[in-house]
């Protein structure tokens, strides 16, 4: 009996600039990548807390050598290239990133660049692909120091949330970058949750790309029917 595709395999990746055995051990940007993939996979496959729990059943493999990822093992394979800035001043892995990012786009699989250098944006129309900036500083920051701090490796948790966003419109087949939430909640329960649904509510609005969500109490039109407003939304909703 053969054994189909997994569904969805997602991959943290790195283009190593590392240029000998010693520095292998300390990669900054396979650094970077495994922060990341150990997250995700805590949030999408299991929780690394909890070895034996049952988690949402995602597959995320951490930190991914670029030239190990194979386009084809699953319906949906989501490349993660984690590309920071000691990658983008060396001209022979950046060079290599971008074609590399182009090869798999053309292998079909789903990609979605995370940016931890600033420096990256010179490139978006080489990438060709819409890539996650919320891990770049402030476009307003103050002058650098003269020796000015490491990129933090690890990932923001607006970073998070975007990445968990992307692999929803990529699973929904959704390219209008519009994935809909509905927020179910009681009104008496309210109070007891201290607003959770309000909080939810307004993180999504004002922090995500995610279309805006539906909440009763202000997304409501007034004479519209509640119950029929809600069928529709449920049913629209990822």
């Amino acid at each position: 009996m053969s054994i189909g595709k997994p569904t969805v395999i997602v991959h943290t990746t790195f283009f190593p600039v590392a240029t000998t055995p010693a520095e292998e051990l300390i990669d900054p940007e396979c650094e970077a990548a495994r922060l990341l993939g150990e997250r995700l996979y805590d949030l999408l496959t299991r929780s690394t807390a909890d070895r034996l729990s049952w988690g949402t059943g995602v597959q995320v493999r951490i930190a991914t050598h670029f030239d190990r990822v194979d386009p084809d093992e699953a319906s949906f394979v989501v490349v993660i290239p984690v590309l920071g800035d000691i990658a983008e001043e060396r001209d022979t892995v950046r060079a290599q990133a971008i074609a590399t990012i182009a090869s798999w786009r053309v292998s079909h699989a789903h990609v979605v660049p995370l940016f931890k250098a600033r420096s990256w944006r010179a490139h978006e129309d080489a990438i060709k692909v819409k890539a996650i900036v919320t891990d770049l500083p402030p476009a307003e920051a103050p002058p650098p120091p003269a020796e000015p701090p490491p990129i933090d490796p690890a990932p923001r948790p607006e970073t998070i949330d975007e990445i968990v966003l992307a692999l929803a419109r990529i699973l929904a087949r959704d390219d209008t970058y519009a994935t809909r939430m509905f927020i179910s909640h009681a009104k008496g329960d309210l109070a007891g949750t201290e607003n959770a649904a309000e909080t939810i509510c307004n993180h999504v609005q004002r922090n995500t790309t995610a279309e805006k969500p539906f909440f009763d109490r202000v997304s409501l039109l007034p004479g519209e029917e509640l119950e029929t407003r809600l069928d529709a939304l449920i049913e629209r909703s990822r």
